[in-house]
């Protein structure tokens, strides 16, 4: 039985990039493997997929626009989400492998040229070219501060995006890869000394080494966890409130991304023999950490999730469950649009309910984590009630648990215990 219900939250980039974005009004799934973007419409589940002539990399939205870098074409697609065509394409170094939007500026990791190079958002040609370290793998924006993390030369190079000046090279473990954030702290992924060197993003220092023994192919990060994957096929899973590897799982070898929804990951493998030949996915249980399931023979790994189905490549898997009041509270990063990251909190509250009630996850799961930011007394009310159901099994349930008690709303708590006990 396929389970999980959800949004697709945040995938690094590693062998296989699986990217998936969600605009107001659709959902775009790129597939690299079958050179392809598919475009559903959220509202009448309608599909159309582009087809593209080069491998892709990944994807972003900036400026009312979609990008999307081929690694073997050396180009950057850009993509009217209004018609869903391809607006205009951009010649860039070689190999670009990743890339960030800030203001009117795009910026593209090249790989094959150790630069860093920007285009223009209006112009759509390249305007500057600035060197980091040897062969750039990933960057990422953290305020007006990117950071490039380079694999050959070892280091993350950090650069005031106002004024496209490096400020700091950083040395960090070999061959870093991917870098993701968590409160003050920075993670680079080190693929050769199979540990994570830990930032402050204040001082732009090292602070901590976390060695876990793995090359890793995948990190996949579902707050407050990190999943560690690694070529062998196990998955050693991180919290990143205290960096301790709990539990480790075991998997198939060659293990692809893994794509989250609510309570549940997807992860698939392959063989590889000049093609990619997809193995077994297996189905993980976020709240246990178990591998509750498991699917043989795909046609396809698993890339994402829309409202309704899991997606194998560019094709369904199944319809997912309905939708729950326990799978609301699962630690999940939303993307909002600026009105409601500083929207009214009582009024995004009443959003969340109205949303809740007509079974609209994605709008009450946005809402929902608007209130929850402004600690709105009844939104820490569900988070506590959802760790009394013990919804992440997690070892700091009950300090967390306390936490939002200590701001519920305690007669709506009461109310939502006998509501879905």
């Amino acid at each position: 039985m396929v389970k999980g219900v959800g949004m697709l939250l945040l995938l690094l980039w590693g062998n296989t990039l699986l990217a998936t974005l969600q605009s107001a009004t659709h959902t775009y799934i790129l597939s690299p493997s079958e050179r392809a973007l598919l475009i559903v419409d959220r509202k009448s589940g309608e599909e159309k997929v582009l087809k593209f002539d080069t491998y892709l990399t990944s994807m972003i939205f900036h400026r009312n626009y979609g990008y999307i870098i081929s690694y073997n074409g050396s180009c950057v697609y850009k993509i009217d989400l209004d018609t869903h065509t391809i607006a205009q394409t951009t010649r860039v170094g070689l190999h670009p492998t990743d890339m960030v939007g800030y203001h009117d500026t795009l910026y593209i990791v090249c790989f094959g040229e150790h630069e860093l190079q920007t285009i223009g958002h209006y112009s759509g040609t390249v305007m500057t070219r600035l060197t980091v370290g040897k062969q750039p793998r990933s960057v990422v924006l953290c305020d007006n501060f990117l950071y490039v993390t380079s694999c050959c030369s070892g280091d993350v190079t950090v650069i005031d995006a106002r004024y496209d000046t490096i400020i700091k090279v950083i040395p960090v473990g070999k061959y870093p890869m991917s870098m993701w954030f968590h409160s003050h702290l920075g993670y680079v992924d080190n693929g050769l000394s199979k540990d994570i060197s830990v930032i402050d993003l204040k001082s732009n220092e090292v602070v901590e080494t976390i060695h876990h023994g793995e090359s890793l192919s995948h990190v996949s990060v579902h707050y407050p966890f990190a999943y560690l994957i690694s070529d062998s096929g196990l998955m050693k899973v991180m919290n990143l409130n205290d960096h301790s590897i709990y539990k480790t799982l075991q998997l198939g070898v060659n293990p692809g991304k893994m794509v989250v929804c609510g309570d549940y990951g997807y992860v698939g493998t392959y063989c590889y023999l000049g093609i990619y030949e997809p193995k077994t996915v297996s189905v993980i249980d976020l709240t246990t950490h178990q591998v509750v399931d498991t699917h043989k023979n795909p046609n396809a790994l698993p890339v994402s999730c829309t409202d309704t189905h899991i997606y194998l490549g560019i094709k369904k898997l199944a319809k997912r469950p309905e939708f729950t009041i326990a799978s609301l509270f699962c630690g999940q990063e939303v993307s909002f649009t600026g009105d409601m990251i500083y929207g009214n909190p009582e009024a995004a509250f009443q959003n969340f309910e109205v949303a809740r009630d007509a079974s609209k996850m994605d709008e009450a799961k946005a809402h929902f984590a608007v209130a929850l930011s402004h600690k709105h007394p009844k939104a820490c009310a569900v988070a506590a009630y959802a760790y009394t159901c013990q919804k992440w099994g997690a070892a700091d349930t009950g300090s967390l648990w306390a936490f939002y008690f200590s701001l519920a709303d305690k007669t709506y708590f009461s109310q939502l215990c006998k509501e879905f006990e």
